[in-house]
């Protein structure tokens, strides 16, 4: 992020997004993670890392934005700006997912994950947004594919 920024909804809302992008494509490569996780680099090129094993692996990207976020509580400890924020995922097996018996929700994301990676890949990644990707979107342009490029004005 050109300039950096201290803005914790904008942050989120790159957290979120990031999220998206790691869980879409495990699914695509039939693929779970362990572990996640979370660099943060500040403007004054200070950087932190931590990483935590996941309770059970995971491709939903609610799972990984809520570890995510907790990690990036744990490392945004100084008022400076950040420069760059990345999200990792390590330890992969193969998606060996079934059903939960007792779990609704847990059946409920796998089915939304699937049909809105359907919904992606037939109209593109820019079909369907959760809430904070459609902010980004203000802050930088989007390929076809979805990723983000360019930024066009950094929030604060």
């Amino acid at each position: 992020m050109e300039g950096g920024t201290i803005d914790t909804e904008f942050l989120g809302g790159l957290l979120e997004y990031l999220s998206e992008r790691i869980g879409s494509t495990l699914r695509d490569h039939g693929k779970q993670a362990h572990t996640i996780g979370v660099r943060v680099r500040y403007v004054d090129h200070y950087s932190a890392h931590q990483t935590v094993r996941l309770a059970r692996a995971t491709n939903d990207e609610r799972e990984l934005l809520v570890a995510s976020k907790e990690l990036f509580a744990k490392l945004f400890t100084r008022r400076v700006a950040i420069r760059h924020i990345g999200v990792s995922v390590t330890n992969l097996d193969a998606d060996r997912r079934q059903n939960e018996l007792f779990d609704t929700d847990a059946n409920r994301r796998w089915y939304l994950n699937r049909e809105v990676d359907r919904v992606r890949g037939r109209y593109g990644w820019n079909a369907v947004f959760y809430g904070k990707g459609l902010e980004l979107r203000e802050h930088y342009a989007t390929k076809e594919n979805g990723r983000c490029c360019q930024l066009h004005a950094c929030p604060r």
